[in-house]
């Protein structure tokens, strides 16, 4: 709103500013309030400018009289507004109060004026005017005084820069934070004073404007605008006289305008041609009577005098539309309408029997059609008389399938006859209205094809009625026998006695037929009798079977077929998987083999193939108690349970690969180095639980108590035994009463169970992690930061690692295999077994990984390197007791085998996942989507051997999965597509296959060059392949 309003006073600044020049006798209307709330009046005068020395050099200007300021708008109405703010002393002068401080201006908080108790407390003053609250238009036009940006000051149209405000203003930077007296600032180019701080002045509608002396000056501005119920309180919102003239709207007239009260004005209807004045229509009702408008007003004449009453007041020309007569002779419609009205006339004979409508006459320039007895008139502004006239009257006569139609009169005699084509017959006439028959005449005979008529009075429809001849057809072993017209097409179809055993054969004789060899065709009747014969033979349908065997190649209706005794999977890793085709009578789509019953139809099935399931086996289980073994892919339904913990021990597989072992913390036991574990082992989901220990070594050796809680206080010599058991890494071996040693006897499958080498642990532990933690700390381990109290915690009660194993961060330490040595070095290494001995005057430490319970998180980084005493046996006989409680450990179960992970991408099914190296597995496309087929499957990195199986444009081939993890997807290209060509980009860093459609354009780009080195040149094998005429051989982009 205050942007259209400051754009509203930029259009119309010039304007204003001209009309507002000084020198009006009626600039300043002054209302002398000395005589105070008692009076009866307030007297009023005129001046044409200010006073000798300014308003403010007689303070009654400010203190018993009224100012007002004429501020003249655009369209030349104009209103008054107040110098100055209305002060205290005013206020008591209308009121009868007695504030102190005269000068200053009255707040809300102290008199609460409305618009009507504005104008009931100065009306007294006898001017004419209306007085209250301004609009915000009004207020912000007079405030602006013709400028158009923010302030009034700074020259023509004003401006944006506050920085002389304080001469204008009472604000918060120069008040002090108080109100001061009115008009000691400077004034708006129109003469008015305190527009901007001071008191914000009450605008209609609940809104002050203007700011106040508390407010900056960005408040203090010709656009503020704040809701009364707003952050500026009653004692800061003051008041600005508003007054003006009353204003007389005249709706359907002239003569309104904005006059004094007591004004006479005449005022006169605009009365449209075609319509009659009516009478004044008064709003508000309550001034209509003689005192309200004047003795002079009268409400019934269109033009009439009006005094103008203390009030705006809106008179409206009341008119209706004048009425013309229009005459109808012989006919309806007559009657009085509006000027322009559309009336519907209709002529009405004395005799409609014997005469009929002739035309209009008359005014006929009003009628739409001056020939037609139903019409309409256009009323044309003026009286009209229009005539209908008649003549006698004639009857159509219609003869149907004959001769003799025409329009004739009553008595009038006419010979009808009947039109008979070949191949028909004359039957009878029908006369239509069938109750006029008998006033045909007596020469009159329905029977005859040539007969009289007498024209009755009515119209007369004869219809000769022609019969076709019908000839008798005989459809032998079939349908469609009847009788038909010569000519008429006539369908007719075979009926076998029996069609589950015979099949059409056809038609004889077959000349007769449209065509001989269709079981439903048609015939055209002849001009006679005639008869056709449907001639049959045996039933029977072929049967096409793909990829599977049928027990027949062709078979009669309702025979059951044997399909799929042999199947031809496309190789030995594909099973089958359904029927495909025609399988709706299938006895069971998902085996073989299986049968179906023959329909009346051919069938073929295709027999369709699925890769074989391969598993896994990513989880391997023990059960303690029966020391069977079982396999899984995935983890049971619901997760692990306590069961797992306890009387079971689950393993989870993991693959070969390759590793960052150490840290870049700069510990010195930590160095950094790449390790390549060139065999999978499965390593135990869970810490040993304390259950799980004594149910292999029958001894419950731990602190804290709890089936769940991982077993602690055991020793290397404890789990591997003292004698055999302390060989590593110069063999495997372990004591038979050992843990290892009972736990080896249960199951071929962990015979050769062992800890994990401190290699194997730290990359189980990082599972493909490079951080110091395989995950966030809190959500993984138990340790001293999260641990209340300060114990051991239930395996598995905390999130697992990305590879499923629980616990590798903290808990319990975990002993190694290996060895303790302080340094593992900086070179690269495969399958590390650890040091091969110890210092002997050193006791004898092995390897512990992971932190515990009671330790702080920078000992459960994946890289941290412990060390435990191996064995409890002290050298001068005895044992160490009760020194081990954070330590336990985890089962590992080398295998001889190296797994890598398979991706198959737009497979049938998922046949990806870890499989060992050889191992063969079947591949199958997903079906292609509308419009296209498979193309090949493209493998990356390129240049594997995949096998003799495999060829990447076989939709189903073999795998044999080499020793590389790799991704194999199915390339679909359209329907129409002649096939696609192998482009592979070799790399210093490895090979990338893709295959391109011939002509396809492509970028390629090689990889940034190694330290030392630069890009060279692109070298094409063959080297004659064209390979466009964007490539550029030397080009790293091309």
């Amino acid at each position: 709103m205050k942007k259209m309003l400051s754009t509203l006073f930029a259009a119309c600044v010039t304007a204003v500013s001209m009309s507002l020049a000084q020198g009006d006798p009626d600039t300043y209307a002054v209302i002398d309030l000395s005589e105070g709330s008692a009076a009866t009046s307030y007297p009023v005068s005129y001046m044409a400018g200010e006073p000798a020395g300014g308003w403010t050099n007689d303070l009654s200007y400010v203190t018993n009289k009224l100012v007002l300021r004429k501020i003249v708008e655009t369209n030349g109405n104009h209103y008054y507004m107040g110098v100055f703010e209305l002060t205290r002393g005013q206020l008591n002068c209308l009121k009868g109060t007695s504030y102190g401080d005269p000068q200053l201006p009255v707040s809300h908080a102290e008199h609460q004026f409305s618009d009507e108790s504005f104008n009931e407390a100065l009306k007294k003053s006898g001017s004419g005017l209306l007085f209250e609250y301004p609009t915000e238009a009004k207020w912000e036009y007079a405030c602006r005084a013709g400028t158009t940006n923010d302030y009034h000051f700074g020259g023509e149209g004003g401006t944006n820069d506050s920085a002389s405000l304080g001469d204008y203003a009472w604000y918060n930077d120069n008040s002090g934070f108080s109100v001061h007296p009115v008009g000691q600032k400077l004034p708006n180019p129109w003469g008015l004073y305190d527009l901007y701080g001071n008191m914000a002045e009450y605008c209609v509608g609940d809104i002050v404007r203007g700011g106040t002396h508390r407010l900056p000056a960005n408040s203090c501005t010709s656009t503020f605008s704040s809701p009364t119920a707003g952050f500026i309180i009653p004692e800061d919102q003051g008041y600005r006289v508003y007054a003006r003239r009353p204003i007389l709207t005249v709706n359907g007239g002239t003569g309104g305008g904005n006059f004094l009260q007591g004004t006479t004005n005449t005022i006169t209807a605009t009365v449209p041609p075609h319509y009659d004045f009516l009478y004044w229509q008064v709003d508000p009702s309550s001034v209509t009577n003689a005192q309200g408008l004047g003795e002079l007003f009268s409400t019934n004449n269109a033009t009439t005098d009006v005094v103008m009453p203390l009030g705006d007041v809106t008179l409206t020309a009341v008119t209706t539309e004048t009425l013309y007569l229009l005459t109808v002779e012989n006919g309806t419609g007559s009657g009085s309408y509006t000027n322009g009205q559309v009336v519907t006339i209709t002529a009405n004979p004395t005799n409609t029997l014997l005469y009929e409508f002739d035309g209009w006459i008359g005014d006929i320039s009003v009628l739409a059609d001056a020939a037609s007895p139903t019409t309409t008139v256009t009323i044309a502004g003026g009286p009209a008389t229009v005539t209908a006239t008649y003549r006698d009257r004639r009857y159509p006569l219609t003869v149907v399938n004959g001769t003799g139609s025409g329009s004739y009169t009553n008595g009038q005699v006419v010979s009808v006859e009947a039109t008979v084509p070949a191949h028909h017959a004359f039957s009878h006439w029908e006369v239509d209205p069938p109750s006029v028959t008998n006033a045909l005449g007596a020469g009159f005979s329905a029977t005859n094809a040539t007969t009289d008529v007498v024209m009755p009075l009515a119209d007369v429809t004869l219809t000769a009625v022609i019969e076709p001849i019908l000839y008798p057809l005989t459809v032998v072993n079939g349908s469609g026998s009847g009788s038909y017209t010569n000519g008429q097409i006539v369908s007719i179809t075979a009926n076998p006695t029996n069609t589950l055993l015979f099949e059409f054969d056809g038609w004889v004789p077959a000349f007769a037929v449209a065509d001989p060899t269709n079981a439903t065709t048609t015939m055209v009747m002849p001009g006679g009798p005639a008869t056709v014969t449907a001639t049959y033979r045996d039933k029977s349908f072929p049967v096409t079977v793909n990829f599977a065997s049928s027990s027949t190649a062709s078979a009669i209706y309702g025979a059951t077929v044997t399909i799929g005794a042999t199947t031809t999977p496309p190789t030995a890793e594909h099973e089958f998987d359904h029927w495909e085709g025609d399988i709706a009578t299938v006895a069971d789509v998902n085996s073989v083999p299986t049968t179906f019953i023959m329909p009346a139809t051919n069938v073929t099935l295709t027999a369709i193939f699925r890769p074989k399931f391969k598993p896994q086996n990513t989880f391997l289980a023990l059960n303690l108690s029966d020391n069977s073994v079982s396999y899984s892919d995935t983890p049971p339904a619901g997760g692990w349970t306590d069961l797992h913990k306890t009387t079971q021990m689950v393993f989870r597989k993991i693959p070969a690969g390759s590793f960052s072992m150490g840290s870049a913390s700069g510990q010195p036991d930590e160095t950094q180095h790449a390790v390549t574990l060139t065999k999978d082992f499965y390593l135990g989901i869970f810490e040993v639980t304390q259950k799980q220990w004594e149910e292999v070594r029958g001894t419950t050796p731990s602190f804290f108590d709890g089936d769940t809680l991982p077993v602690e206080r055991v020793y290397y010599s404890d789990i591997r035994g003292n004698n055999q058991g302390n060989g590593w890494p110069a063999n495997s071996l372990v004591d038979g009463d050992s843990f290892m040693g009972r736990l080896r006897s249960k199951d071929s499958a962990v015979g050769a169970a062992d800890l994990p080498t401190e290699a194997q642990w730290e990359y189980a532990c990082r599972a493909g992690t490079t951080g110091d933690y395989a995950g966030v700390l809190n959500d993984l381990a138990w340790y001293a930061a999260n641990n209340t109290p300060n114990s051991t915690k239930a395996v598995g009660s905390k999130q697992p690692n990305p590879w499923g194993l629980h616990d590798m961060h903290g808990n319990v330490w975990e002993i190694c295999l290996d060895w303790y040595t302080f340094s593992l070095g900086s070179v690269e290494q495969t399958d590390p077994p650890g040091t091969g001995g110890v210092d002997p005057v050193s006791p004898p430490l092995r390897v512990m990984r992971g932190g515990a319970y009671n330790q702080t998180a920078d000992y459960l980084r994946s890289a941290v390197r412990w060390n435990i005493v191996a064995t409890n046996q002290l050298a001068g006989g005895g044992a160490i007791t009760n020194f081990s409680l954070p330590y336990g450990f985890r089962v590992a179960v080398p295998q001889a085998t190296a797994s890598y992970a398979l991706t198959v991408v737009n497979g049938a099914i998922n046949t990806g996942g870890v499989f060992a190296v050889g191992t063969t597995l079947g591949l199958s496309p997903a079906p292609a989507p509308a419009g296209m087929k498979f193309g090949v499957w493209q493998v990356n990195p390129a240049g594997l051997s995949l096998g003799a199986g495999f060829a990447p444009n076989i939709a189903q081939p073999l795998l044999t999965m080499p020793a590389s993890a790799l991704t194999v997807t199915a390339v679909y290209i359209p329907e129409s597509s002649a096939g696609l060509y192998r482009f592979v980009q070799n790399d210093p860093d490895g090979s990338f296959e893709s295959w391109r459609a011939g002509g396809e354009a492509f970028t390629i780009t090689a990889p940034a060059p190694a330290p030392g080195y630069r890009f060279s040149s692109w070298t094409v094998t063959p080297a004659g392949a064209n390979l466009g005429a964007g490539f550029t051989a030397d080009a790293i982009e091309t």
